[in-house]
């Protein structure tokens, strides 16, 4: 059993080991892939923003067992962002994590001993050779907000029998996995529709720069939002909330929210920034900010810059 590895801060493999997951370079953690059955995600790595998962266990082949997958502060991850990560493991089933915007090329590539895959709402994009090679895959369930299943992606499941989908939406994953590719013969798999349970909350920037994973969400259960990752534009204070609608209520950022909408349905989070307000210093004369870029109070520090930078940062350990 393997927990992993915690610094003070931990963006991403590269960062804390001091390689490069794309160059083909692996995590050190790698000389243990003959020994490692389990691995366990504590509760802290919620703390962590996590920027890349590339290759995190790939050969790892006696691995049969994940703990705390819904640990992993999975929103905001850069793309391609989990590309290969559990390459050959030795799962037998697997339900990903909210979280997950989309599964990166050849993600469970050779997971030869995986027979189910759940893949979460707010997921849209299945990437190529995501699961191509899972010879034993019979059930996966995909769920209404994905949109594009690309190349390859089941290239050799031939054991997959069954595809799970919310109401209305088999036509459209059928065509999406007849034209992911020619050799996948999609006749011989079942459809079976059921009702959604949740509903989808997407992020939007508002002209702000970032990106936020869309989330999950239940009717008759309290949801608290994604805090905002969005830097905001030139000209605008900080974040200020988040609106679905442009004279709708303005929920603070972390709000714990019940019943924006209904099963299947999805809701759109605008960002909102208030225009940046000003002093006067004296009659006719400079205008003054009243308070930091990236403040909303006079007394804040607000973002910091580099040398000729025009986004700005925030001190480690501050919201």
């Amino acid at each position: 059993c393997y927990r992993g590895i915690k610094g003070k801060t931990w963006h991403s493999v590269a960062d804390a080991e001091g390689i490069d997951v794309y160059s083909g370079q692996l995590p050190t953690w790698r000389e243990l892939r003959d020994s490692v059955t389990k691995v366990v995600f504590d509760k802290s790595f919620a703390d962590y923003r996590l920027k890349c998962c590339a290759r995190w266990f790939s050969g790892f082949y006696r691995m049969t067992e994940i703990e705390g997958f819904e640990n992993l502060n999975l929103y905001g991850l850069e793309t391609p962002s989990l590309t290969a990560m559990f390459e050959s493991c030795a799962f037998s089933s697997m339900t990903l994590p909210s979280g997950i915007s989309q599964l990166d090329n050849a993600m469970f590539r050779q997971c030869e001993s995986l027979k189910t895959v759940v893949i979460p709402l707010g997921a849209t994009t299945i990437g190529s050779t995501a699961f191509q090679g899972c010879k034993a895959l019979e059930s996966v369930t995909i769920p209404f907000s994905v949109t594009l299943v690309s190349s390859l992606a089941f290239e050799g499941c031939d054991a997959l029998k069954t595809v799970y989908v919310d109401k209305g939406c088999a036509d459209r994953v059928r065509k999406m996995l007849a034209d992911a590719s020619t050799a996948f013969d999609v006749s011989r798999i079942t459809f079976v529709e059921k009702d959604p349970t949740a509903f989808l909350v997407t992020f939007e920037a508002n002209g702000g720069t970032g990106k936020m994973s869309p989330m999950a969400c239940s009717p008759g259960q309290v949801c608290k939002l994604a805090n905002c990752a969005f830097a905001p534009p030139a000209g605008k204070a900080a974040f200020a909330g988040w609106k679905s609608s442009k004279n709708g209520k303005l929920y603070a950022d972390g709000v714990l929210v019940f019943n924006l909408a209904q099963p299947g349905e999805t809701v759109t989070m605008t960002a909102v920034y208030p225009e940046l307000s000003c002093v006067q210093l004296w009659e006719n004369g400079p205008f003054w900010a009243d308070c930091n870029v990236g403040a909303n109070q006079p007394e804040e520090c607000g973002y910091y810059f580099w040398w000729g930078d025009t986004v700005g940062y925030r001190r480690e350990g501050e919201s």
